[in-house]
């Protein structure tokens, strides 16, 4: 960060790194620069203290945290681009990780009888035996057809939220774990849960599910199918009812843009 017209050249998810020499010196102005990060959807950011001249105040960090916005100090010693290679490291081994397993994940979509051992490397990212989990897949779809950056800003929105409510649904134990799928028209989630639940208390929504309808998308509408609580080797069936789903809702029920396999079945 060279300059403080945050709005002028962040887009959302960057780390920022800056010198102490270029944050304002007044408390109420580091005040709103760290809101206005927020706001943002900054990751983090990074201040290397450049002289002895520049402090943190212990309200400011407070502030920080009650907005969660992490503030790290980066030591005088250390250079920028020692920072980004260790980041860039850790994000070459989180895509590599990621792909094999959306490789994995398509596959079991797609497959009606999948084997044991097609779960492994997903169960080991998870340390998880997924095999003997129930699963319930949620596909969302954009419902306009957009512009390549639109689609890429409306794609990043909705998976950040996705990942959102999907991890607090873990903290709380209302999920054991769950992946997500980015997708040419939207993404697919695959949430595995156990103990099984009966299907027949399907229409009690979970409260994530009630979260999915709060998740807003810059330039379109997004519809939701959600399948059927299925086991794990019925992943493509689950899959098949939550694009069902979507297909009913478009026809139907334009209005209504989460839609359960359960009502719509009989269809």
């Amino acid at each position: 960060m060279d300059n403080l017209s945050v709005h002028q050249w962040l887009r959302g998810g960057e780390m920022v790194l800056v010198g102490s020499h270029t944050l304002p010196r007044e408390n109420n102005q580091l005040r709103e620069l760290l809101t206005e990060l927020q706001q943002n959807h900054a990751c983090c950011l990074i201040i290397k203290y450049i002289n002895n001249s520049f402090e943190l105040f212990p309200n400011l960090i407070k502030f920080s945290e009650k907005i969660g916005l992490p503030i790290f100090r980066l030591p005088k010693q250390t250079t920028y681009l020692e920072i980004m290679n260790d980041v860039n490291t850790l994000l070459f081994r989180e895509r590599q990780s990621r792909h094999l397993a959306m490789l994995d994940l398509i596959h079991l979509l797609k497959t009606d009888n999948p084997l044991d051992q097609d779960f492994d490397y997903l169960s080991s990212l998870k340390n998880i035996d997924l095999y003997k989990q129930d699963v319930q897949v949620v596909q969302i779809i954009f419902h306009a057809t957009l512009t390549p950056s639109q689609r890429v800003r409306d794609l990043y929105s909705l998976t950040g939220q996705l990942h959102t409510i999907f991890t607090t649904a873990v903290h709380q134990a209302t999920l054991s774990t769950y992946f997500v799928i980015e997708t040419a028209s939207g993404a697919t989630a695959i949430l595995f849960m156990a103990p099984r639940q009966r299907k027949d208390k399907l229409s009690t929504i979970p409260p994530y599910f009630r979260s999915l309808t709060q998740i807003q998308a810059a330039y379109t509408d997004l519809y939701f199918g959600v399948s059927d609580i299925q086991p794990a080797r019925q992943l493509q069936t689950a899959n098949q009812e939550a694009s069902f789903s979507i297909k009913v809702a478009k026809l139907f029920n334009p209005q209504k843009k989460l839609i359960l396999f359960h009502d719509v079945a009989l269809w």
